[in-house]
This record gives structure tokens, C-alpha cells and sequence, in this order.
């Protein structure tokens, strides 16, 4: 292990029953680079806390009793998983503050982030996050992520249902323009990931329980892409660099889509890489071979 970077930073996780295995082997990951990084866990369920890392809390998020009235057990179980995450982006006590999901690995030392991304700017708070590039996405090309029955629903109508459930006043083309940021990894001061989070909540259980909620799919990232064009003036929000949330699913959509892409095909793109988020393709054959490598090490 290289020397480990010392700094004024808390990592806070989520996770739940279904993807407690990846939990642990990203804490394994973690621990492989960094043994004394502080490290918060955030479930709405009860989760087995037998992983042997040190310096690991699981705290327990209770559901907020409006969305036990107004989603079916599905959505629940789904929303549950949700709220747990933006709850863990409330963590205070240090300088920054980071974001991670649970299905990733850690290549290098979490905490050389503080040293590699700066979080001070003298007027807002700053906030870090990945925009998929070269082509950024827009909502027109994945709206149906977040809405029911997209196909029926015209950019106008998209923009009234946004607007009548989050109160505020969208036109159509400023709606499907908005920017689509990738919430899998968060860095930033802990003001800034803290404000983010709270307005994020706030309008993901506006979305869940508001009247219109039967027109969304209780996914979180489109509350996300509001919370971030509503917060322009109070916050900076700054591109987080592809080496802190590398997804090969997205990066190296090529070489994915072949039949079975062997674990080398990826290895050989990880140069440089800070955190390898598996994503949607946290089942396949070559990422389940790389999370055995991490979880032989650990024992």
C-alpha cells in the first residue's frame, strides 16, 4: 500500500439486503488503499455489518410514513434504497464530503481526491459530479426513465407535469435541455453536497406523493437534474473527471457490447482510473471476475 492521504474527508455509502455483497467488496476496495478513511453506510433496511474493515458505520433510515401510504411494495422497496442515499449526502463533521454507490472499486486511495479536485471557490459551495461526454444526454433521449407512458407525452406536457408537481415554470425546450448529471459519485464541500441532497429529497418524495406521482417512475436522477438547475445561483457545480466514476457500460460502450468481453478488455482501459463503477453491468462475467480478485485479497 502506497502512503495513504490524510485529510478532512467523510465517505458515505447506501445500500440494502439485494446489494450488500457489493457493498463489501467496495469497502474491501476501499480499505486496500486507504485503512483509516472514515466510512458511513445508510440502509432503510437491516444489513449485515460482518464485514471485518475497520472504521465502518451502518446507520439505519427510517421511510417517511407519506410513502408507505402512497406506493405499491414495489416502488417502496425501490424508493426505500433512494431515500437511504440522499439521507447518507446529509453526513456533517468534516471539510467534504463524498458520495459513492455500492457497486464499485476502488483502484487508489479515495483520499487523494481532496488533493486532486479543489473545493474552494469565494462565493458557493462546490459540488462535483460526472456529465457523460463526449455526447451529453437529455432527457428527450431517456425519458423513459422517468416518466409513464413517455411515448404519449409531449415535450409540453412533460414540462407541465414538471412543473405542476415541483412548482416551477419550465418550457418545453429549456426542460428537455436540462443537463443530465450522473449521481453514482458525489464530492464537494460538505455545505454544498449537503444542500444539493436536501433539495433532491425534497423533490423526490414531492414526486412520490405530490397528485401527479401516477406519471412518474419513482427514479431519483430527474429530481436530481432540477435540484441542480434550481440551486445555479447558490451553488458550483463543477465535472467531476471520468477517472473518479469510469463506467465501462457508458466508457467503453464498444467493447461491452460485445457477446462476453473478457476481464482483460477492461483491465487494459483502467490505467489511471480512481474508481471503477460497475453500474448496469455489475452482472456480467468480466465484472464479476474483477469483484472476486478484490474479495480474495480480503481474506
Amino acid at each position: 500500500m502506497s502512503k495513504e492521504t490524510e485529510c478532512s474527508l467523510n465517505l458515505t455509502m447506501s445500500s440494502d439486503k439485494k446489494y450488500v455483497t457489493y457493498l463489501k467488496t467496495a469497502i474491501h476496495s476501499i480499505r486496500q488503499h486507504n485503512s483509516n478513511i472514515p466510512i458511513d453506510v445508510y440502509s432503510c433496511s437491516q444489513i449485515d455489518n460482518s464485514t471485518s474493515e475497520k472504521n465502518v458505520q451502518i446507520h439505519k433510515v427510517p421511510i417517511p410514513s407519506s410513502l408507505k401510504n402512497s406506493l405499491s411494495p414495489d416502488e417502496l422497496d425501490h424508493a426505500s434504497t433512494r431515500i437511504a442515499k440522499l439521507e447518507s449526502m446529509n453526513q456533517k463533521g468534516s471539510e467534504q464530503l463524498m458520495y459513492i454507490d455500492s457497486d464499485i472499486i476502488a483502484l487508489e486511495d479515495i483520499g487523494k481526491i481532496s488533493k486532486d479536485l479543489s473545493t474552494a471557490d469565494s462565493n458557493n459551495p462546490v459540488v462535483y459530479m460526472l456529465l457523460r461526454r463526449p455526447h451529453t444526454l437529455s432527457i428527450k433521449e431517456i425519458g423513459w426513465l422517468y416518466f409513464k407512458n413517455v411515448t404519449k407525452l409531449s415535450p409540453h406536457q412533460m414540462a407541465n407535469l414538471v412543473n405542476n408537481t415541483f412548482s416551477a415554470d419550465y418550457s418545453a425546450d429549456r426542460l428537455q435541455n436540462i443537463r443530465c448529471w450522473n449521481g453514482g459519485i458525489i464530492y464537494g464541500s460538505t455545505e454544498g453536497v449537503n444542500t444539493l441532497a436536501n433539495l433532491w429529497r425534497s423533490n423526490y418524495l414531492k414526486m412520490l406523493t405530490e397528485n401527479n406521482k401516477d406519471f412518474f417512475v419513482p427514479n431519483d436522477q430527474l429530481c436530481l437534474w432540477l435540484a441542480v438547475d434550481q440551486l445555479e445561483s447558490s451553488l458550483t457545480i463543477r465535472e467531476l473527471p471520468l477517472a473518479w466514476n469510469f463506467m465501462p457500460g457508458h466508457a467503453l460502450e464498444e467493447i461491452i457490447k460485445q457477446a462476453d468481453p473478457k476481464p482483460e478488455d477492461i483491465k487494459q482501459h483502467l490505467t489511471d482510473i480512481k474508481i471503477l463503477h460497475f453500474a448496469q453491468n455489475k452482472t456480467d462475467r468480466w465484472a464479476q471476475v474483477l469483484i472476486d480478485e478484490v474479495n480474495s485479497k480480503a481474506i
